[in-house]
């Protein structure tokens, strides 16, 4: 993928996570962590590695 196309592609992504309303990041944070906790390895891992813009 070219330059031109990441960049394009980052803009639209960034635009939509802009938009998304407070209560529908908090429903989806939820349903991640509920996945997350179901994870054997997510579970017994002594720490986490995460990013967040």
């Amino acid at each position: 993928m070219d330059n031109s196309k990441k960049s394009s592609l980052r803009k639209v992504l960034l635009e939509k996570r802009d938009n998304t309303s407070d209560d529908l990041m908090k429903i989806a944070s939820k349903q991640i962590h509920q996945n997350l906790k179901k994870i054997s390895e997510f579970r017994l891992a002594e720490s986490i590695g995460m990013y967040y813009p």
